[in-house]
C-alpha cells in the first residue's frame, strides 16, 4: 500500500459505503482494520500499568456497509440457504414508489433474488469475521485473569434493514434498525445473578452506558443525565425504571422519511410527524413488525397510545 493512499485502497473493490452490493474483499483478513483494531487494543493491555484502572473503547466501522468481508467468511455463506428478509403486509409501496432502475445505495426497493442473497450473506459473513476479531480480544483478556477483573459493555449505534420491508440502510424506528444489543458483563466480584436477560417490559438505550460505567466507578452521576445505570437491573432490580422506551430521526434520506416510536417491548407506536403516518406493531407475535395494527382499526391504537400518558409525542390532535 503506497504511502498517502490508504484511502484509496480501503475502498478499491468499488462497493460505495452505504450501498446493498456485498461481496468478498480483496483484502487478506489480517489487512482489515477490524483486525488492526483488535491488534492495538491488544497491544494496550500488553503494555499498560497494571497497578492502575484502565478504561478501553474499540469502535469498529463493520458490519456497517460496505460488506465486502475477507473471503474465508464470505465463502461460509454465499449460496447457503439464509432467513428471507421480513416482508410486512404494509410495505409494499417502498418497493412500489422505488425508482428503478435502482441506485445501489437506493434506501429502498425490490431487489432481485440473487442480489438479495449475496447481500445477506456478505453482511452476515462480516458479522462472523467481528465475531471472530471479538473472540480474539475476549480470549486473550481471559488467558491474562484481565477479563474477570473488567466490566465489559458490547452494542452498537443501529442495526440494518438489510432488504426488511423492502427497506435499506438505518434511521427507521423498525427493530432491524432500531434494536441493538446490549450485553453487559460484570466482572467476577460483582454480586449478581448471572447469563440473565432482562426482557419486556424493561427497555434500555444508548442513554444508559454512560451512567452504567459511571456507577461501576462508584462515581457520581450527574442530575442532567436523563440515562440510568442497568447494574440495578443486573441485580434484578426494576422496579421504578421506564415505562417505555422513546426514539426519534429527523429525515435523512427522504424529505417525508422521519419518526417517533414508543415501545415497552411489547408493543410499538410509531409516528411519521411530517405525514401524520401511524402504525402499530405487537412485538410479542409479531416481532418482525408484518402486520400493522394501525390499519385494521383504531380502537387498538387509540387504547395503546392513551396508556402511554406523559410520552413526548404531540400527535397534532
Amino acid at each position: 500500500m503506497q504511502p498517502g493512499r490508504a484511502g484509496e485502497e480501503k475502498f478499491a473493490h468499488g462497493v460505495p459505503p452505504n450501498s446493498w452490493i456485498g461481496r468478498p474483499n480483496f483484502l487478506l483478513e489480517h489487512q482489515m482494520e477490524e483486525f488492526w483494531f483488535v491488534t492495538r487494543a491488544l497491544d494496550f493491555l500488553g503494555h499498560r500499568d497494571p497497578t492502575r484502572p484502565f478504561f478501553l473503547c474499540l469502535s469498529f466501522n463493520g458490519p456497517h456497509p460496505p460488506w465486502c468481508p475477507p473471503q474465508v467468511y464470505y465463502d461460509q455463506f454465499i449460496n447457503r440457504d439464509l432467513p428471507n428478509p421480513a416482508i410486512g403486509d404494509w410495505a409494499d409501496h417502498h418497493a412500489d414508489s422505488a425508482t428503478y432502475p435502482m441506485d445501489v445505495n437506493q434506501w429502498r426497493g425490490r431487489v432481485a433474488d440473487h442480489v438479495m442473497q449475496r447481500a445477506r450473506a456478505a453482511y452476515f459473513a462480516y458479522l462472523a469475521f467481528l465475531d471472530a476479531q471479538i473472540g480474539r480480544l475476549v480470549e486473550t483478556m481471559s488467558r491474562s485473569g484481565v477479563l474477570g477483573e473488567t466490566l465489559t459493555l458490547f452494542t452498537s449505534d443501529h442495526g440494518e434493514m438489510l432488504g426488511d420491508h423492502h427497506l435499506w440502510r438505518k434511521t427507521y424506528a423498525y427493530e432491524a434498525s432500531s434494536r441493538v444489543p446490549f450485553i453487559l458483563r460484570p466482572p467476577a466480584a460483582f454480586v449478581a445473578p448471572r447469563n440473565v436477560e432482562v426482557g419486556p417490559p424493561v427497555t434500555v438505550g444508548w442513554e444508559d452506558i454512560m451512567p452504567t460505567l459511571l456507577d461501576a466507578a462508584g462515581e457520581a452521576i450527574p442530575d442532567t443525565v436523563e440515562g440510568r445505570s442497568v447494574l440495578p437491573l443486573v441485580r434484578g432490580q426494576t422496579d421504578g425504571w421506564r415505562p417505555f422506551y422513546h426514539g426519534e430521526h429527523s429525515p435523512c434520506y427522504h424529505p417525508e422519511n422521519a419518526n417517533q416510536f414508543l415501545t415497552d417491548g411489547l408493543w410499538k407506536y410509531i409516528w411519521n410527524p411530517i405525514t401524520g403516518q401511524e402504525q402499530l406493531f405487537y412485538l410479542q407475535e409479531d416481532p418482525h413488525e408484518c402486520r400493522d395494527l394501525a390499519t385494521a382499526g383504531g380502537s387498538e391504537l387509540e387504547r395503546q397510545v392513551a396508556t402511554s400518558q406523559g410520552a413526548p409525542l404531540d400527535r397534532g390532535r
